[in-house]
């Protein structure tokens, strides 16, 4: 809000007292509540944490709130999964000894490499914007397993086999028209 976004700028129109009376500098946490709220489509803050909870309170709903989930690959040697994963586009987060590592590759993307005398091979699935692009990197990188291709059950995906014999499934959803016509 502070750079002059024309965008966010924009977006704080939906603010009762912006611009006439706002100034950019005095603009709060409580008046960007309201301007999320009223995209939302609620009077403000209140009845948008209010739906929430309703929400988070509903048949099925679960009673815990998690925030993500971050795998534990076994691996023989933490060194080469994480050299392997960095080849990828990741990078190492932290590392304890030569035992436990923890990669990033962006995100809430996070997996855990623990070193094991007898690793067994894990299948992760990874959603990303473009997989074709993710295609590209990977098929140089790591031993490609199934092709990019499209779905019945709506994904564009792929399949490689990292370091561990570990599979990373890559896609993304609801195959596009320009999709269709690759053959990558």
């Amino acid at each position: 809000m502070l750079s002059g976004d024309p965008a966010a700028l924009s977006e704080a129109g939906l603010h009762p007292r912006f611009p006439a009376e706002l100034d950019r500098a005095d603009f709060k946490l409580s008046d960007a509540q309201l301007v999320i709220a009223r995209q939302q489509g609620f009077a403000g803050w209140t009845q948008l944490k209010a739906a929430i909870d309703v929400m988070d309170t509903a048949e099925g709903a679960l009673p815990l709130k998690m925030n993500y989930l971050t795998p534990e690959l076994p691996v023989a040697n933490v060194d080469e999964a994480l050299k392997a994963f960095t080849a990828l586009g990741s990078r190492t987060a932290w590392r304890y000894e030569d035992s436990f590592a923890c990669m990033f590759g962006g995100g809430n993307i996070e997996i855990f490499f623990r070193r094991s005398s007898d690793p067994q091979p894990v299948t992760l699935y990874l959603k990303v914007d473009d997989a074709n692009s993710f295609y590209a990197v990977f098929q140089a990188h790591a031993a490609l397993l199934e092709p990019i291709r499209d779905t019945p059950w709506g994904m564009r995906e792929f399949a490689v086999r990292t370091v561990g014999n570990h599979i990373l499934r890559v896609g993304h959803g609801e195959s596009r028209a320009e999709d269709r016509r690759s053959t990558v």
